[in-house]
């Protein structure tokens, strides 16, 4: 179970925020157990702790239907994340706004701030639906991994415990990242081109969503890449 907790890809919010352009590097990440102690309550702890401590299962007579259970949990996660990522990036990429930001505008009389609510409208909403349908994911992949054998079972277990210790952390990062976007970037690229300010801004709204998407889909992508190889 130990082996199992690496494959949760675990980045932490400042890692997220420092992905917007000309940001500076991220430190090298502590290692994974300095991470979950500086982020888990005592509660939080216990619990992952008691998760971690189920004891292995050896192979049963029931192994050759968990590898066929393997196989196409596979499959079918797969073609989900496949499905999510290209849906998500579409709905990103708002083809009015998209043609509104590649026309030069000045500003005129009108505050910077209301010509942003469009944008703060669209990430929002981005926002919110790349929450739910990410969490619906994951919450459907733990529930293929439990029929794919003991060691898998004991990892949806473990992935439930993080989700709800984490999430309280990750969702003011997360909320916060509109504030950057559309105070210090937006006065930065305008300051520098009073024109043409539209289209750095909205460069730097669709690398924060797509980097968004990475950070959210990262706990998935460890219970896919487990599929491979659940020992």
């Amino acid at each position: 179970m130990a082996q199992l907790l690496q494959r949760w890809r675990l980045k932490g919010p400042r890692q997220l925020d420092l992905t917007l352009p000309l940001a500076p590097p991220p430190a090298a990440a502590p290692p994974l157990a300095e991470q979950l102690a500086a982020q888990l309550a005592w509660t939080d702890a216990v619990r992952l702790a008691q998760a971690l401590a189920l004891p292995a299962q050896p192979p049963t007579a029931a192994e050759p239907q968990a590898a066929a259970a393997r196989q196409t949990a596979r499959d079918w996660a797969d073609a989900a994340l496949e499905r999510l990522r290209a849906e998500l990036r579409a709905g990103f990429e708002d083809p009015l706004l998209a043609e509104d930001a590649a026309r030069p505008q000045a500003l005129g009389d009108l505050a910077l701030a209301d010509a942003l609510a469009p944008w703060r409208l669209h990430h929002a909403q981005q926002q919110r639906g790349m929450a739910a349908r990410v969490n619906s994911l994951r919450e459907r992949l733990r529930a293929h991994l439990t029929g794919c054998g003991a060691a898998l079972a004991a990892l949806a277990a473990l992935d439930t415990v993080l989700e709800q210790a984490l999430a309280a952390r990750e969702a003011p990062a997360l909320a916060g990242l509109a504030a950057r976007l559309f105070g210090e970037r937006a006065t930065r690229h305008h300051a520098l081109d009073a024109q043409r300010w539209p289209a750095l801004l909205w460069t730097d709204l669709q690398q924060a969503l797509w980097a968004e998407l990475d950070f959210r889909l990262q706990p998935l992508l460890g219970l896919r890449e487990a599929l491979d190889d659940p020992r």
